[in-house]
């Protein structure tokens, strides 16, 4: 791993670290989320970089599948606020040519530090913050994107990802939950040809429609 990368990843389990000793301080609701939906990853160009020169191919992705999980807490002095820390994975299938890069050729792991905010809904005391809380998350990540297909280099990048949702409790400890989430990086892949480096980059923005069940303790 390049130092830069390593200096990304340690920051953002720093950010968890602090979030979560944050929020125990502070009396929380803890929840854990667990996630699996679709990638809709929009259409982008993939940019060829060598010998000073710079060729833009048309890059035609694919729809993918993708799964996570999330830990977080609802801060019981501002109910309406919370913090969370999610990891998730997918491997998105793109054409450029032919005959492309299949999904085992690129895999995409986002970590992200969330701040979220949420409304309550269907208040009663058994769910004194709402049976239906319908929410919203964004959050900085660090993006780890691997590629694999005649060489292999590992890209870790910082991104952006923005999730609302809405979160139905059939308790007031479980409860399912659909959220719509956009994440946007740009990894840059490093390949030597001979004697010249040649660098591939590309801007992954993924719409992501996702269901999940959530646990609350």
């Amino acid at each position: 791993m390049r130092p830069n990368e390593t200096k990304l990843l340690v920051a953002l389990v720093s950010v968890c670290s602090v979030l979560g000793f944050t929020a125990t301080r502070a009396r929380a609701e803890a929840f854990v989320d667990l996630s699996a939906g679709v990638a809709l990853t929009r259409d982008a160009a993939v940019t060829v970089k060598s010998a000073g020169k710079s060729q833009d191919l048309p890059g035609d992705w694919r729809t993918s599948v993708t799964a996570g999980g999330r830990f977080g807490y609802w801060f019981d002095a501002l109910p309406w606020l919370g913090v969370a820390g999610t990891v998730s994975y997918y491997q998105p299938d793109v054409r450029v040519g032919s005959p492309g890069v299949s999904r085992n050729d690129l895999t995409i792991i986002p970590l992200t530090a969330m701040i979220m905010a949420r409304s309550s809904w269907m208040v009663s005391s058994e769910f004194p913050h709402g049976r239906m809380q319908p929410y919203a998350g964004v959050g900085p990540g660090v993006f780890i994107a691997q590629f694999s297909k005649g060489y292999s280099d590992t890209s870790t990048d910082v991104g952006v990802d923005f999730r609302p949702g809405v979160l139905f409790l059939f308790t007031p400890h479980v409860g399912v939950f659909t959220e719509y989430r956009f994440t946007h990086v740009t990894p840059n892949f490093k390949d030597r040809v001979g004697n010249q480096d040649v660098y591939r980059e590309t801007a992954i923005d993924d719409h992501q429609i996702l269901g999940g069940v959530s646990f609350h303790f």
